[in-house]
């Protein structure tokens, strides 16, 4: 592909993204927009809806007495921890089940079966184990995301191009430099999709975890304790930095993904 033929792909990118940027924000002001109008007219009762006015009023009395503060840094400090054990246990678990085959026959019904549990179920176990607390939803945080992670690079390992691996050992490739230079390189988009699901899995974990285990605040505490006292407001206020939070984060993964893709190898040019 010439310069000028990649210059304008890269400006038809662009402006397909900065499009997609203004209608997304377009659709959030609209229904900011129908949210506070009903609330005004009265068609929304406010009391069980609140506002975007009233919620706004809400954050900043948060922000100023430092609680709010207090309560993002718990839940970023509990996902940050259970995300890095989740990644720094389940890429190599994942890795290792997915190139060996007897590995992957011992944990595969462990793996199917606490996948498809909910991880609620397990909450009150946690509980009892660690306590109400702050290792309580850790736990939960690295038990929500460790399954997609290992589930997606497990599948990424045994998807690796055979013929790939026929060359490489038709040239006496020892085993680690198999790793290093095929199985890994493939394996980093299904890592990147494994991280997407672990984080939203993950943040799910740590919002749940806290709504029910939390001792020191966290958002899914102000949640909890918000909707104790009809507090709508607050609890729009946590609902509303969760969500960013997910989006953000999700954006970063998808972000990587991108970027990793250009590692997969390939058999034929």
């Amino acid at each position: 592909m010439s310069d000028t033929s990649a210059s304008k792909v890269s400006v038809q990118v662009s402006r397909r993204s900065f499009e997609q940027r203004i209608w997304s924000s377009a659709g959030i002001i609209a229904i900011l927009i129908f949210w506070q109008v009903g609330a005004n007219a009265e068609l929304l009762p406010t009391r069980y809806t609140s506002s975007p006015l009233l919620v706004a009023k809400a954050a900043i009395q948060m922000m100023a007495d430092g609680s709010l503060l207090h309560d993002v840094m718990v839940t970023l400090t509990e996902f940050t921890i259970g995300m890095t054990a989740a990644i720094a246990i389940g890429i190599p678990f994942g890795i290792l089940a997915g190139w060996y085959k007897r590995l992957q026959y011992a944990v595969d019904p462990y793996l199917a079966a606490l996948y498809a549990t909910p991880s609620l179920a397990l909450l009150p176990l946690l509980v009892v184990w660690f306590g109400i607390g702050i290792k309580s939803t850790i736990v939960l945080v690295i038990i929500s995301a460790f399954f997609p992670i290992v589930i997606n690079v497990l599948q990424g390992v045994k998807t690796v191009d055979a013929n790939l691996l026929r060359m490489a050992r038709s040239f006496n490739s020892g085993q680690m430099r198999i790793f290093r230079d095929i199985v890994l390189p493939a394996t980093v988009p299904f890592i990147a999709s494994g991280l997407q699901l672990g984080v939203a899995r993950g943040l799910i974990g740590v919002v749940v975890g806290e709504m029910y285990a939390a001792s020191n605040g966290g958002l899914g505490y102000v949640i909890t304790v918000a909707g104790s006292a009809m507090a709508v407001d607050q609890m729009f206020v946590a609902v509303t930095i969760i969500t960013a939070l997910g989006i953000i984060l999700l954006g970063a993964t998808r972000s990587f993904e991108r970027r990793m893709q250009h590692w997969k190898p390939r058999a034929t040019q």
